[in-house]
């Protein structure tokens, strides 16, 4: 997510290279994750094309500068002022991209995430993540720009912002914590992977002081509370409970043990337990599933089934002959770790 007031497309070959890389990234997967590569389809398509798809978005998003579709705090509270949503603008900016190379490091990253998330979680569980964390992201910079102005300072309240960066800082904390934790190197430094996110958010803003540090921070409070956000509301529930507040009365919100029901979401299990009941499986899912939509539905959408594991190996063997040249970056190890667990 950047801070722009026009489109660009510069030629520069160095976005070339970056485009080139994403390709044969993209033709070594077997498997091509369908809503991942829809995704990537759009921003450019967009980005490259925009009047092939005149008809069917709209034509601010399309065509003219940026003031007409990115995200600017300041003027999505004017008009929420005036009795008016603008989702255009408010959702409409992630798919703006400022340069080709803004577009394709972009999207290289978000071919990286797709690969790791989407082929363990589904297509469906995917997508709504995706959607959960674009609208989330997106209002939390609104609400976080507003928050900061009436404390007394501005971190990006006039800002114009554009790029899909948010939604893909929120889907790297949610990918950090759906596996276990390991080192990834940022900058010069080898951070552990649960918290690159927050180091990345820091070095990006040195490295590119252009870019939109609200919008990278949104993104990773996005994808906190769709790590955390269960937990969270369970403990503010139970710490309610002796005072008699919300169902049931004291003790009802126990929800990892104790009185009342628990989820028990493991390996092939899903849903409510009666209390002291054990768990069939000890391989928990990373993301609590109290706050993330449709986890209590069935537990597939969320579980690698025999098809995916057998897609994975594939993606495997295949990936294990391409040799990844040159001094790789924080993006490219974490490439070449998919690679190794067969994602």
């Amino acid at each position: 997510m950047r801070n722009h007031s026009g489109r660009q497309r510069t030629g520069n070959p160095y976005a070339t290279g970056v485009a080139l890389d994403l390709l044969n990234r993209f033709l070594q997967l077997p498997y091509k994750p369908p809503f991942t590569c829809f995704l990537i389809a759009l921003n450019a398509c967009i980005h490259l094309y925009p009047a092939a798809l005149a008809g069917v978005l709209p034509a601010r998003l399309l065509f003219g500068d940026y003031t007409k579709v990115c995200l600017k705090p300041a003027k999505v509270v004017k008009e929420l002022l005036n009795g008016e949503v603008d989702a255009v603008r408010l959702f409409g900016s992630a798919l703006i991209h400022g340069d080709d190379l803004h577009l394709w490091y972009n999207m290289g990253s978000l071919l990286m995430k797709g690969v790791s998330l989407e082929t363990t979680m589904g297509t469906p569980a995917f997508a709504l993540l995706v959607v959960f964390l674009w609208a989330l992201s997106h209002t939390l910079v609104v609400v976080v720009a507003l928050a900061s102005v009436y404390l007394g300072f501005d971190p990006g309240f006039n800002s114009c912002m554009v790029g899909f960066s948010a939604v893909l800082f929120a889907l790297k904390y949610v990918a950090a914590f759906r596996e276990p934790a390991r080192p990834t190197p940022v900058g010069y430094f080898l951070i552990d992977s649960r918290w690159a996110s927050w180091a990345e958010l820091i070095l990006i803003q040195v490295v590119v002081p252009n870019a939109s540090f609200l919008g990278h921070l949104c993104g990773i409070l996005a994808g906190v509370l769709w790590v955390h956000g269960g937990a969270v509301v369970a403990y503010t529930a139970k710490t309610l409970a002796p005072l008699g507040v919300g169902r049931g009365g004291p003790g009802a919100y126990d929800t990892y043990g104790g009185r009342g029901s628990r989820y028990t979401y493991a390996r092939g299990t899903s849903g409510t337990a009666a209390a002291g009941s054990a768990a069939t499986s000890t391989s928990p899912v990373a993301r609590p599933p109290a706050f993330a939509p449709g986890a209590a539905s069935d537990s597939a959408a969320f579980e690698v089934e025999d098809a995916d594991a057998q897609l994975q190996e594939a993606l495997r063997r295949s990936l294990e002959e391409v040799r990844l040249g040159g001094a790789a970056g924080a993006e490219d190890q974490d490439w070449v770790h998919l690679r190794r667990q067969g994602r």
